[in-house]
């Protein structure tokens, strides 16, 4: 059963669909009577369509950083408007962890003050973006309420080969860390190929622990290594993905979302982290009304993941809306919801 201001009228599988005005929307009818919904699945017929008048608005998807911004000095009939919505994270393995040290939270705080995430966020996002301390972006409502709880990490190289060195490391002649038994200290780092974000940030990633002495091996899983649940589940180190960070999102890092043989190792828990205390401040937050209680939970459960390092961020990523002049009352709300383009619906207008 649809609550929303549209009704669908006509489905046409990879081409469109077409949606109607509902009547009896809770919040009145909608001003416009119909919209259709192409699906384009090319960047250059999408962008031929636009400056042909063909759409007035794209979904977030399909066109890079860079079309965005060719395209918005070249369409003089819209505009083009960047909203931080997600993050690229990245996720280590610790159930098992390979090698051992990836278990060890100083170790994981080592390898984020390694990472000159500025520096990501200005090469990779035309500095548009924000580094990612935490889950909750600077967009989001829940943000002044959970921003003092983060543990931040600054770039600092200098510090993440003391931390490395204290655990034990010390340097070979080739500028990487070696254990007590001259075990060279390295890891892999692996993104999905197919996403732009992630191809382009696993190797500055890998590069930046490089240099402070932990040899680091970027690998592009391929689509058919991806559908494979137990390869993705058990391979070492480091996975990093772009995911979307609204709050509900959230659920998927507790303990019964792991990947485990016991489950087929089917869950969204990348990091296979299991705690109870984690947990129980996950099911506090889902489980609390008032907002001002709730944020503080949140707030808790930010500094349990910063503290510890279950997760590391890195930027936040960007969704580009392109809307026509013609198209009235379409902006996209500034948090992150799931479909932060579509907000308000039925207030658009056609001129």
């Amino acid at each position: 059963m649809g609550t929303g201001p549209f009704e669908l009228r006509e489905w046409v599988d990879g081409s469109y669909a077409v949606l109607t005005a509902f009547d009896d929307y809770v919040m009145g009818r909608p001003t416009i009577d119909e919209i259709t919904v192409r699906f384009i699945p090319d960047p250059n017929t999408m962008i031929a369509n636009i400056l042909a008048g063909e759409i007035d608005l794209t979904m977030g998807l399909g066109i890079s950083l860079d079309q965005a911004i060719e395209m918005r000095e070249q369409w003089k009939d819209g505009r083009a408007d960047v909203v931080l919505s997600g993050w690229v994270a990245i996720h280590p393995h610790l159930m098992s962890p390979d090698p051992a040290v990836v278990g060890d939270a100083r170790f994981r705080r080592a390898l984020v003050h390694a990472l000159d995430r500025q520096a990501m966020a200005d090469t990779l996002q035309s500095g548009m973006s924000t580094i990612a301390h935490s889950f909750v972006a600077p967009n989001q409502p829940e943000y002044k309420d959970v921003e003092p709880f983060v543990v931040r990490y600054d770039y600092d190289p200098r510090k993440a080969g003391h931390i490395i060195q204290d655990l034990g490391y010390t340097k070979g002649s080739d500028g990487i860390f070696r254990d007590g038994t001259g075990q060279r200290l390295s890891v892999s780092v692996r993104t999905i190929g197919g996403f732009d974000i992630n191809e382009k940030a696993v190797f500055p990633i890998a590069d930046n622990w490089q240099r402070v002495g932990v040899a680091a091996d970027p690998y592009i899983v391929t689509r058919a290594e991806a559908r494979d649940r137990a390869f993705r589940a058990n391979f070492p180190g480091f996975e990093m993905t772009r995911g979307p960070n609204y709050m509900a999102r959230l659920a998927i890092y507790h303990s019964s979302q792991a990947r485990v043989p016991e489950n087929n190792y089917v869950g969204s828990n990348y990091m296979n982290y299991i705690n109870a205390e984690w947990d129980a401040l996950l099911d506090r937050f889902y489980s609390t009304i008032p907002a001002s209680e709730r944020n503080q939970v949140l707030g808790q459960a930010m500094q349990h993941m910063t503290d510890r390092v279950i997760v590391m961020g890195t930027v936040y990523d960007l969704e580009l809306y392109l809307f026509a002049n013609r198209l009235k009352n379409a902006t996209p709300r500034n948090s992150n919801v799931r479909s932060p383009q579509a907000w308000n619906a039925q207030e658009w207008d056609v001129q």
